[in-house]
């Protein structure tokens, strides 16, 4: 089993449908699926628990997390529990936005591509069925300004949930110590492999099928609530030392 993805969950018991999670795993049969449950005070890990038993699926692993962390924290644990011998380690959103076979799609693409980092993008202009609502693309388009001006990155998607990452020595380093934002895990480990290897090789792809849910935790007013935090890893990564 070379291929992991981390998924973290926090009060999602309405979501996590067994024939949802039956259609996870039959386009993912081959994948290490890890759910980190980030404090759910709902039925989200007992629901989990009892599809685990059911299908008696050796594919899951299950952590539950004592206190609600941020979807940083709870991604983090995953990629902790990561077998050494997994080649990629992917994380998604818990919400299923990008959908099982969407999931597949972008996970054998890692292979394909072989770069250290693949960033799914939710390009409505392409060839793809993106499902959007107007204030996340505005939302977007701000947070984006915000990334490329502060910190020098310019990625098309940065808050697209769908990522990819090579295991390696360098991501154990980046994923050892908590991160500065509870939802900014995307662009901090970019900035943490930047920092630590400048020549990281970083691919974006286009995603062929996502759709808004309506239950998003994600807020119109985000992006400048975090302005502070971009502010934040700008003077931690791009005007300080490497932490090693």
């Amino acid at each position: 089993m070379h291929l992991a993805l981390v998924i973290p969950v926090y009060n999602e018991a309405e979501r996590l449908r067994e024939e949802l999670l039956d259609s996870l795993f039959e386009e993912l049969a081959h994948v290490q699926v890890i759910f980190v449950d980030d404090g759910s005070t709902d039925a989200t890990k007992d629901k989990l628990l009892q599809y685990e038993s059911k299908k008696n699926n050796k594919n899951i692993k299950i952590i539950s997390l004592q206190k609600n962390s941020g979807k940083a924290e709870a991604v983090r644990q995953g990629f902790n529990q990561v077998e050494k011998d997994c080649l990629f380690v992917a994380f998604t959103d818990g919400d299923f936005a990008t959908p099982p076979k969407e999931m597949a799609r972008i996970l054998k693409s890692a292979f394909e591509l072989n770069c250290d980092a693949l960033l799914g993008v939710r390009n409505d202009k392409g060839n793809g069925r993106i499902e959007t609502v107007r204030y996340r693309k505005f939302q977007g388009l701000i947070f984006n300004f915000f990334v490329k001006n502060i910190l020098g990155l310019d990625l098309k998607d940065p808050q697209c949930g769908m990522k990819v990452f090579k295991n390696s020595e360098i991501l154990k380093k980046i994923t050892e110590r908590p991160f500065l934002n509870p939802w900014l895990i995307d662009l901090e480990m970019i900035l943490r492999w930047v920092q630590l290897d400048p020549r990281v090789s970083i691919v974006e792809v286009d995603l062929l099928n996502w759709k808004h849910q309506s239950k998003s935790k994600v807020k119109i007013k985000d992006p400048i609530l975090m302005l502070k935090d971009l502010l934040r890893m700008r003077k931690e990564y791009l005007t300080g030392d490497a932490k090693e």
